[in-house]
């Protein structure tokens, strides 16, 4: 019983040391240049790196040289067996702000590797609260406003169900 124990205390040990090790802040190097193979380009951004999360601050998003967003907030905390990306403050910017006049308050989108094709999003903003998953598999988008607030700005893109107002997109 005491081998059993000290293996189960090894492993959590080195779970936990490796996750505090990680190179968190070169898992978002390659992210962003994945992104960049998009189009997408993030910078003017700060690093802080703690043991167990990376913070990202004022970054500006930028799509194809037009600069679509700027957040005050990116909190990344990356488990391994759960993951979280956390979005503070999204200001919409110039052309995007014209075409879709909403402010985003806070954007959680969490992984858990026990539905490894399924992300969820949970959002705060001027439009309400909303909550949502994205399928990897299936590769569907959807979007439910739980809270409608005012979603004049959105009414375009949103449909009516039975349960409210959603989004759907397949990508």
């Amino acid at each position: 019983m005491r081998v059993v124990r000290n293996i189960i205390l090894f492993l959590i040990t080195l779970y936990v040391a490796f996750v505090a090790f990680m190179p968190k802040e070169q898992l978002y190097f390659y992210l962003e240049k994945e992104l960049n193979k998009n189009g997408i380009v993030i910078y003017n951004e700060r690093f802080k790196e703690t043991p167990l999360s990376l913070v990202v601050s004022n970054g500006v998003v930028s799509y194809q040289g037009v600069d679509v967003a700027r957040f005050s907030k990116l909190e990344a905390k990356i488990y391994l067996l759960f993951n979280q990306v956390e979005l503070e403050n999204v200001e919409l910017l110039d052309l995007a702000k014209k075409a879709l006049d909403v402010e985003l308050e806070k954007l959680k989108a969490s992984y858990i590797i026990s539905k490894p094709f399924l992300v969820t999003i949970d959002a705060k903003g001027s439009f309400g609260t909303a909550k949502g998953y994205i399928d990897l598999k299936k590769k569907i988008l959807h979007i439910d406003i739980v809270d409608v607030q005012n979603i004049i700005a959105l009414k375009k893109f949103l449909r009516k169900g039975e349960k409210g107002w959603y989004y759907e997109q397949k990508f």
